[in-house]
């Protein structure tokens, strides 16, 4: 009988924390465009958290677990403009330059998890800016990751991940620059950086992500 009772208590265990993971998962869309309805491509952090992303040509960006007294920081061009959630499932932002104008969007809730990014979906990730890493006085990018991500080392311009697994194969982590693959992360120049995201699971690129995957968006691949 007891071991039937233990078996029961941890079911209802289980079955009360994904129901607490999937209330917790919630999607939050957002759409920042400037004074024209134009839609702009920013960089989008929780502040004073590693969570980040990036609105897409037209303007639209989406997270998850976003809670309603997170700040959002928006980064665009060499202007910053904190923005408070205040509540809102989703958010309009129009971009007036130096200030921001920001307003609820019930529309774009309907739109659940369309807007956000398929690495957004993947937990383990951290990410900073390219700005924080030139005031911190770094000059390559290799020594500056693996300075900051915990678990993270440097070798020959490769960066492994958590010690990496594989006594035969690569253990070094995927790394992509806009979007195409890179061999040697310090070939990139530091100051042309916008933003690093590391992702420890990088299983949704398959094999090559099986190490982790490093995400770099250069400030020229971001206009």
């Amino acid at each position: 009988m007891k071991p039937f009772l233990i078996l029961a208590c941890c079911l209802a265990i289980a079955v009360q924390q994904l129901a607490a993971q999937e209330i917790h998962e919630q999607p939050f869309n957002g759409l920042i465009v400037d004074s024209n309805g134009k839609g702009l491509k920013a960089t989008i952090r929780v502040k004073h958290s590693p969570v980040f992303t990036y609105s897409d040509r037209n303007g639209k960006f989406g997270l998850l677990n976003i809670h309603p007294t997170d700040t959002l920081t928006v980064h665009y061009k060499k202007e910053e403009i904190d923005i408070p959630v205040d509540g809102r499932d989703a958010i309009r932002i129009t971009w007036l330059g130096h200030a921001t104008e920001s307003s609820a969007a019930p529309e774009l809730a309907d739109y659940g998890y369309g807007y956000v990014k398929r690495r957004n979906l993947t937990q383990s990730s951290s990410g900073f800016t390219g700005d924080l890493l030139v005031k911190r006085g770094f000059t390559d990018l290799g020594t500056a990751i693996s300075t900051l991500v915990p678990g993270v080392v440097q070798r020959n311009g490769q960066l492994i991940i958590n010690g990496g697994s594989s006594l035969v194969l690569s253990n070094a982590a995927l790394i992509l620059c806009d979007g195409s693959p890179v061999g040697n992360i310090n070939m990139i120049n530091i100051h042309d950086v916008e933003t690093v995201e590391v992702q420890k699971n990088g299983s949704i690129y398959g094999s090559r992500g099986a190490n982790g995957v490093i995400h770099i968006r250069t400030k020229k691949g971001g206009q």
